[in-house]
């Protein structure tokens, strides 16, 4: 397994983004292919059974709409903008194509209510299987890491996770999982992509000791990147240009 290409380049969080090219928007994804870094996004599937490209379950933040995507089919939200620019949601397929194996993808799978673990991720095992480029899928769920893990052991799977401290919605219980990694040895994830300011993390330190990759997010500033970097080997970044 040779991860040397999602370490060696920084990882633009859900692409190059900017005013005039917001989050997860094809133009962020473009800036970023363009600029050789390699590209971070998230994926939600529709009502109708689409990959899209998009953050948030509910698109209120990013387009004002207050409206679930996993409820939208293809005319709804075909026609929703980002961010009150011109730039509308991707599909997953509209970023392979135009990427084309020309930097790495770092694909998160995002958990939504309303499908069983499995069911987005049999859509995407078999929308990648004809990719020629690199990419990994992440989650921040055990679940749909452990099923990438049962059901597709050639596709590269990670593990999102932090300490959840600010979080009030997780329990103790879910915050002392997070923060001890204590997943892994069941669902067998083979990178960790951590929260930097959670770091330095004694078990993080234990995986990049046996020689996981380990992915900081989201980083913001220079000197954000530099501290990150002493526990980490990539930075997850936005709103800044990491310096080499």
């Amino acid at each position: 397994m040779n991860l040397s290409w999602l370490t060696d380049t920084p990882i633009a969080h859900r692409g190059l983004h900017n005013d005039q090219y917001p989050e997860n928007s094809f133009g962020a994804f473009v800036r970023g292919a363009q600029a050789g870094y390699n590209l971070e996004l998230d994926v939600h599937l529709t009502r109708d059974g689409e990959i899209v490209v998009v953050h948030d379950e509910n698109m209120k933040r990013v387009t004002g709409e207050d409206i679930l995507i996993t409820a939208c089919d293809r005319d709804t939200w075909r026609g929703l903008k980002l961010c009150g620019t011109e730039e509308g949601i991707p599909t997953l397929q509209e970023v392979l194509d135009m990427v084309a194996g020309r930097v790495g993808l770092v694909i998160e799978i995002k958990k939504d209510k309303c499908y069983e673990v499995g069911v987005l991720e049999e859509k995407l095992v078999a929308q990648l299987a004809e990719y020629k480029g690199n990419f990994v899928i992440k989650s921040f769920d055990p679940y749909v890491v452990g099923w990438m893990r049962k059901h597709a052991p050639h596709i590269v799977t990670g593990q999102l996770a932090s300490n959840f401290e600010d979080e009030e919605k997780y329990s103790f219980f879910v915050r002392f999982i997070g923060k001890h990694l204590l997943m892994l040895p069941f669902n067998h994830a083979q990178f960790v992509s951590f929260e930097a300011a959670n770091l330095p993390n004694r078990a993080v330190a234990r995986c990049k000791k046996r020689g996981m990759p380990i992915l900081a997010w989201t980083i913001r500033s220079q000197e954000q990147a530099d501290r990150a970097l002493q526990y980490a080997d990539v930075i997850i970044f936005e709103k800044f240009i990491p310096q080499a």
